[in-house]
């Protein structure tokens, strides 16, 4: 039975398979323009700025499986700073229905 927790790791795992390469890749651009000292360096920093905010705004856009209405990134938020280690998702649920993560969703 899938779960508004299975939902949510299978999308963010798409998510990250999209965005990783793309973003190392913007990264290894603005350095190698940074190190040859190219006037054209900010344009990388503000192509990478827009990068982020696309990750931001690609997780805000994840539906819940349930009532099918977007979730947003502030319900997704998780608690936990620096860590290394991937943090287990806790205390998500669906603004709308209130569907929790472990409750199955046939």
């Amino acid at each position: 039975m899938k779960t508004l927790r299975i939902h949510l790791e299978d999308q963010y795992a798409w998510i990250g398979r999209v965005a990783k390469p793309v973003w190392f890749s913007a990264w290894l651009c603005f350095v190698a323009l940074m190190v040859t000292g190219s006037s054209y360096c900010w344009w990388a920093f503000w192509v990478m700025v827009c990068l982020f905010a696309s990750y931001l705004i690609a997780i805000g856009q994840i539906h819940c499986p349930r009532c099918d209405k977007r979730l947003g990134v502030l319900s997704q938020t998780q608690a936990g700073g620096r860590r290394r280690q991937r943090l287990p998702l806790e205390n998500t649920q669906c603004p709308n229905c209130r569907l929790t993560l472990d409750y199955p969703v046939p």
